[in-house]
């Protein structure tokens, strides 16, 4: 019996009108959260980053690799506020991996672009974090993989909205 099962079991035995099965999992895809996190954050030490800088290398790899992304673009890709991403984007500025420049067209606009260090870098590291990622879903079946899916899309649009 898991320690998740007997906190289940203690719940079912209270007097509580909460559902003990709920909670169990959502407790479970908070720990498995936890375990993914902890590991992506000893991968990226080992290049000086942690996982926000990384979600703002890779992001602007995936949506923007050769034009950048406006603060406000990045704000909304990375789904954090102003001033945290002010922040990440100060961060990577000092490391040298992404820089600060001007939109060609409208001087008005500044863009985060990755620098050619910022980009190999993602490059680097990409591959090893998608092959583990990938490893941690290696026992789901492929149906199985589809029912993850479908529950967690359900639980995050009823949390934030549909995406």
């Amino acid at each position: 019996m898991t320690n998740q099962d007997l906190i289940k079991d203690r719940w079912l035995s209270g007097q509580s009108n909460v559902d003990p099965q709920a909670i169990t999992s959502i407790r479970r895809l908070i720990l498995i959260t936890k375990f993914l996190l902890d590991g992506a954050e000893r991968r990226f030490k080992q290049y000086g980053l942690n996982t926000a800088g990384f979600d703002v290398l890779a992001t602007l790899w995936r949506l923007a690799p050769t034009t950048g992304l406006t603060a406000g673009e990045l704000m909304e890709a990375t789904l954090v506020t102003s001033g945290t991403n002010t922040n990440r984007v100060d961060q990577l500025v000092k490391a040298g991996f992404v820089e600060r420049r001007q939109d060609d067209t409208d001087g008005r606009v500044v863009r985060i672009i990755l620098t050619s260090s910022g980009l190999e870098l993602v490059e680097k590291i990409l591959p090893a974090h998608e092959a583990s990622l990938d490893n941690a879903a290696s026992i789901l079946t492929p149906s199985e993989k589809k029912s993850l899916d479908r529950i967690t899309r359900k639980l995050l649009s009823a949390l934030s909205g549909p995406d």
